[in-house]
């Protein structure tokens, strides 16, 4: 009994990562702007009411929450991605105060010509499988 229950555990966790993924991998090949088929980050930002895109002005500014429960428990799309996308670019471009161009070393090299072809997404769902593996074992 014990073994079908951590073998349905396992298989729900297995799902909710894959989708996980699914979604990283659409965040990943979303355009800021000017797409055709309003599946930009400008449409969705206009459709949540955070930005007008007739007179070119944010309606609302954008907050985080910090409450680890509601965070747990809301999830808005265009929030989740533009934190993605920030993550993303930390990742690619580490910031650092304390040097004089800003920027410091990451923690793996990505080469300045090759960081265009790198897929965060796939580097990430690597990731989360090794984790899930890790669980697994546990």
């Amino acid at each position: 009994c014990v073994m079908i229950v951590f073998i349905c555990q396992a298989a729900i966790l297995m799902n909710v990562a894959g989708q996980q993924c699914v979604k990283w991998q659409d965040w990943e090949h979303r355009r800021a702007r000017k797409g055709d088929s309003g599946n930009t980050i400008e449409h969705l930002l206009a459709e949540d009411g955070y930005w007008d895109p007739d007179t070119n002005q944010a309606l609302a500014l954008i907050s985080w929450e910090h409450n680890p429960i509601k965070r747990l428990t809301t999830r808005s799309g265009v929030l989740e991605l533009i934190q993605w996308r920030a993550i993303r670019h930390e990742f690619m471009f580490p910031y650092d105060e304390g040097t004089s161009q800003g920027f410091r070393s990451p923690i793996f090299r990505i080469k300045r010509h090759d960081r265009a072809l790198f897929q965060f997404h796939r580097y990430l769902a690597k990731r989360l499988c090794e984790q899930f593996v890790e669980l697994v074992e546990i």
